[in-house]
């Protein structure tokens, strides 16, 4: 044990430097003869093995500092620990007298359950009038330290039976004093020297009364008042401590990083002592590389080694890093350090990595350690490593070559790929001179690793990439002060995730009172050709993501994002509780019972490349309030609802009034063939209608239907960015409107011909209209109903998307969309 003390002694002085090591300097341990941290026995681990012995079972109970199994609880009645006699070759018998009477001292952790008198250490046996060591909590909330023979009391203030662990220490000078110390604190001594303590059987007892000559131990029968209550950490030293070694002692025993933790060895391929838990030390003496959780009490990664985190790795108390702390990141996920309020120290060095799968697209970064350039990490110091950094650009020059002043990678066209934010995106314009700084979110354009044909043209096919970044690890209390902007009265604020571990944001945003705790967005890379942001409210479970995203409300490690907030450059606090490392259940989103329309927008693939809410609720205010949520631009295409000049991803109005129309605001084109869906949720009788002005057509949305349309740049109507709507009909359709319903199209898709089923009267004219996507007119005819079906010849129409409109003698119409192969 002496060896184990010095050992950790050693460590603080790595840990904390010379200005803390005289502040908590660890007891002299050379006259220390047993030490019990009662870790799921009563093992002596001084190196003197005088292991004790556990009597009728008591309970294994959390310690002080919350350790699971490291602590006993002694139920009052005939639970008891006993030390046995085999200490007494560490207690000479100076004289040879017979007995022990020189100095000593104990200590002990304890939280006492019972107000009554109850006895709590005995020592040596009662023989006459020199007698061994009684204690007793009192009723009096006294502590006595005394014999059968004389007391000794000493007042506690009020510290014996409050339900808190309390560190008592009892120091007997011989010849001189007997002192009583309480939590580092003197508490009571005695000067009389004509009492004194005088031992030679019966070693040291927890939670039983004395011992008579010639007792079995088990016979409690002279020990009727029995200790009630938790203990821990009991240490006997042959001298007597000074005041200053006790309070010393309590400063050390009181620091969780110094609780006791049996050690455990990595050796390449398995743990020496088994496999570590919450209450182990874990030393890494060769390269860990397992794709396993990692869980102990305090870990140690020696000079020259190194561990990969894939998985989770959760540390009690502290981390001794002397080597290497890798956070893997790859296509499965990132490692986590779980939540986290010891010390972090050591010579070694934290490195964190960030896998991006192949897409050229914006990412939304940050760095969860501190530390050197942006260059250095980001873009791996210029160097082209296959899978590792990527291209920061901004400056014109050779492709494949970087500017040695500012970091920047060249360009045939120059333009910039990492943003900073203040109010608006500003270049970063020099990657040497600017450091990795934990809570600066950026936005970069990712569009692989290095390779230098990347750079050549956008059309490049991307590769997965890895961000590496080396500094130094936050932990604890974070309080960040962010950018922000103000738009239309409202402020947004650019965050990013300061810990290495996902967060739950709907922790953050309650904790900060300065926040909007009811939505956050999230960019999406993976969502149309460049990312989409991506709105999350609704933030119980995983939060409802607008459109749909794989994204929810928790926030990688490295990753950015906007919040809503109450003041300008807001400082918001995140703490260690805010961590969440549990798997993920990513399931399809199930609809609420609240009667709403999920309205997508889709490209040519029929991906949601964006979308819009309407939430409808009995007596809202279709004014805008703070349940509307405004729209995020899109760097590609967006789509948003339109209220008072106002763009939204999600509004909630009141229940639609017959013929209401909300209009939808649509821009940045990038291709020519999309499609609208929808999903209707407990509208009842309510009819929905997409409105397309620049068709002139009304299309009955059906769920999960899709309405096919093309825009045309070069037409300025079919790329109006109020060209579409939604119309409502809330009355329930009369016969004649019905009627109007009057064609179906079948095959629908259609090769050659189609033909179009109609409910109008035999002898009655109609005319048919068809137009392509851009809104050409393709044919114009009036028939007269032979019979109830039309037959329309199309084998000489391109393969696309058309719409069939029908108009009958009263001037009614209605259309259709035509698939053509």
């Amino acid at each position: 044990m002496q060896i184990k003390i010095t050992r950790y002694f050693i460590h603080f002085i790595v840990f904390f430097g010379i200005g803390l090591l005289f502040a908590q300097t660890v007891p002299q341990t050379s006259n220390l003869i047993a030490y019990y941290p009662l870790f799921e026995n009563a093992n002596d681990i001084s190196g003197n093995n005088y292991n004790g012995v556990i009597f009728n079972n008591p309970t294994l109970v959390a310690n002080r500092f919350g350790t699971s199994n490291s602590a006993y609880f002694l139920d009052g009645e005939d639970d008891f620990i006993y030390f046995g006699d085999e200490m007494y070759a560490s207690l000479p018998d100076t004289d040879n007298d017979g007995f022990y009477e020189d100095s000593f001292s104990i200590s002990i952790w304890a939280k006492s359950s019972s107000n009554s008198t109850e006895s709590f250490i005995a020592f040596g046996v009662s023989d006459g009038l020199y007698t061994g060591l009684i204690s007793r909590m009192e009723s009096n909330n006294q502590v006595s330290f005394n014999s059968s023979n004389w007391g000794f009391n000493t007042h506690t203030s009020g510290r014996r039976s409050d339900g808190n662990w309390h560190h008592y220490v009892f120091v007997y000078t011989a010849g001189s004093s007997r002192k009583v110390f309480i939590d580092g604190d003197l508490t009571g001594v005695n000067s009389d020297i004509s009492r004194r303590f005088r031992f030679k059987t019966y070693g040291l007892s927890i939670g039983r009364e004395r011992y008579i000559p010639n007792q079995d131990i088990t016979d409690l029968s002279n020990s009727t008042i029995n200790y009630t209550g938790s203990v821990d950490d009991v240490r006997l030293w042959n001298i007597a401590l000074s005041d200053a070694e006790v309070a010393s002692l309590f400063n050390y025993e009181n620091n969780s990083t110094n609780d006791y933790s049996p050690e455990t060895s990595w050796d390449g391929s398995q743990w020496d002592k088994g496999t570590p838990s919450i209450n182990s030390t874990a030393v890494i003496a060769v390269d860990y590389l397992e794709s396993t959780n990692l869980i102990c009490n305090k870990l140690v990664v020696n000079s020259g080694i190194k561990i990969n985190v894939y998985k989770t790795l959760n540390v009690g108390s502290s981390i001794l890093n002397n080597g290497q702390i890798i956070f893997k990141s790859d296509v499965t996920g990132d490692g986590y350090l779980d939540e986290f309020t010891g010390t972090i120290s050591g010579t070694g060095t934290v490195i964190t990595e960030k896998y991006y799968p192949a897409k050229r697209a914006f990412r939304m970064v940050a760095s969860p350690i501190s530390g050197g350039s942006i260059f250095d990490n980001w873009q791996d110091a210029g160097a082209s490593n296959t899978g590792i950094g990527t291209h920061i650009t901004g400056e014109v020059g050779t492709v494949g070559q970087h500017n040695t002043t500012t970091g920047l990678d060249y360009t045939q066209s120059g333009n910039p790929s990492l943003f900073g934010f203040n109010g608006s995106w500003q270049m970063v314009t020099n990657t040497k001179t600017t450091n990795l700084t934990v809570g600066v979110p950026y936005r970069l354009m990712v569009r692989g690793d290095r390779t230098p044909s990347l750079l050549q043209s956008n059309d490049a096919t991307p590769n997965p990439t890895t961000l590496v970044s080396t500094g130094n690890l936050e932990v604890g209390t974070k309080n960040i002060t962010f950018p922000s902007a103000t738009a239309g009265g409202t402020t947004y604020a650019f965050i990013a995730n300061p810990y290495q571990s996902r967060i739950d944001m709907s922790d953050v945003l309650s904790a900060n009172t300065n926040t909007d705790n009811t939505k956050l967005w999230v960019w999406d890379p993976m969502v149309n050709d460049r990312g989409t942001f991506i709105l999350i409210d609704e933030l119980s479970g995983n939060g409802t993501a607008t459109p749909a995203s794989t994204a929810t409300k928790f926030i990688e490690p490295g990753q950015a994002l906007f919040i809503q907030t109450t003041e300008e450059s807001p400082s918001i606090t995140f703490t260690e509780s805010m961590k969440d490392v549990s798997s993920l259940s990513l399931s399809p989103e199930s609809l609420s019972q609240q009667p709403q329309l999920l309205f997508n927008l889709q490209d040519e693939n029929q991906e949601v490349i964006d979308a819009i809410r309407l939430r409808f609720t009995e007596d809202t205010d279709n004014g805008i309030d703070a349940l509307d949520v405004v729209k995020m631009g899109n760097l590609d295409e967006n789509l948003a609802s339109v209220n008072e000049n106002s763009l939204f991803t999600i509004q909630r109005r009141n229940f639609p009034e017959n013929d209401e129309v909300i209009p939808l605001f649509t821009n940045n084109w990038r291709n020519e063939n999309y499609s609208f869906t929808a999903n209707l949720n407990n509208l009842g009788d309510t009819n929905v209608y997409l409105v397309d002005h620049y068709l002139g057509t009304e299309t009955l949305i059906t769920n999960g239907e899709a309405y096919s349309f093309s825009v045309d740049t070069n037409i300025s109507e079919s790329v109006n960015s109020l060209r579409f709507a939604l119309k409502f009909n809330t009355e329930t359709m009369s016969i004649e409107e019905q009627e109007n319903t009057f064609f179906s199209l079948y095959p629908n898709p259609a090769r050659d011909v189609v033909n179009i089923q109609t409910s109008l009267a035999l002898g009655s004219q109609v005319n048919i209209q068809i137009y392509n996507m851009l809104g050409q007119l393709m044919l114009s005819q009036k028939q007269t109903l032979k019979a109830s079906s039309l037959q329309v010849d199309v084998h000489n129409y391109p393969s696309g998307i058309y719409m069939v409109k029908l108009t009958n003698e009263t001037g009614n119409k209605q259309a259709q969309q035509l698939i053509k192969e």
